[in-house]
């Protein structure tokens, strides 16, 4: 079987205090868990945790997955986060692609400011990845937390010459991850989620608790479980099929802030 090539670009939380997520780490081992996919490297950023915290999340994750030779790199801090700032993510990125062009699928699951920077630095880069999958944004007004964290970022990689697609925060609504499905995994021993099952389980439920204040002002949000919003963006990577009503839209960013 031909793996796809992919590098990920992720804000992890689910291994570290002072987390607001757990979905990077989850689409990461589905990810790992595929064998139709080949992860050539991680690139860290901000965004469910601080960018120490989320390195040594991703760090600690594949010395559980037993795959410590994917590499992984720190990107930009909320601190500093400026597309004109290189950083080892940033680099990591640019050089992975240009060595293999055309080749390399990039998937971010949180802010873009990375992405952003390599594009800043190697206008070359834009042309070189075949397909960005992106977590991220939203058809109603409103800001969605990854785009909405560095928007000019955002502004920058959508303006790109990718070729994107883009997984809104409206179609992850239609994926909870409920308590029966939980159940179902802990029916599976040997399932490589078993060991954070009581993780899982403290977030759906104060996943849940979250969503019935926000569903008082978005009824439409459906009430279930907990929303794994990456691992959404991580199953277009090995099925497109799953997917209809795909849409193809011009998109930019309006009222782009720092």
């Amino acid at each position: 079987m031909n793996k796809k090539p992919i590098l990920i670009d992720t804000d992890p939380g689910m291994l570290v205090r002072l987390s607001t997520d757990l979905d990077d780490d989850l689409a990461i081992l589905f990810l790992l868990a595929s064998p139709e996919i080949a992860i050539l490297g991680l690139t860290c950023t901000y965004g469910n945790s601080s960018i120490a915290r989320t390195f040594a999340d991703a760090k600690t994750l594949l010395e559980h997955a037993g795959r410590q030779d994917i590499p992984v790199f720190k990107g930009a801090g909320w601190r500093t986060r400026d597309v004109n700032r290189e950083t080892d993510a940033s680099r990591f990125l640019a050089e992975t692609v240009l060595k293999r062009p055309g080749e390399v699928t990039v998937l971010t699951l949180g802010p873009l400011t990375n992405l952003a920077t390599a594009l800043t630095h190697h206008p070359d880069l834009a042309e070189a990845i075949p397909e960005l999958v992106m977590m991220g944004g939203r058809l109603r007004p409103g800001a969605e937390f990854n785009f909405g964290a560095h928007p000019k970022a955002a502004d920058l990689v959508l303006r790109s010459a990718i070729p994107k697609v883009m997984v809104t925060i409206e179609l992850c609504f239609q994926a909870p991850l409920t308590a029966a499905e939980l159940r179902r995994l802990e029916d599976r021993p040997d399932s490589h989620l078993a060991r954070y099952l009581p993780v899982i389980r403290r977030w759906l439920r104060l996943q849940r608790f979250i969503f019935s204040l926000i569903r008082l002002r978005y009824p439409e949000i459906p009430a279930g479980g907990f929303f794994p919003w990456d691992g959404i963006a991580a199953a277009y990577l090995i099925d497109p099929s799953l997917f209809s009503e795909i849409k193809v839209l011009q998109v930019w960013m309006e009222k782009i802030g720092p």
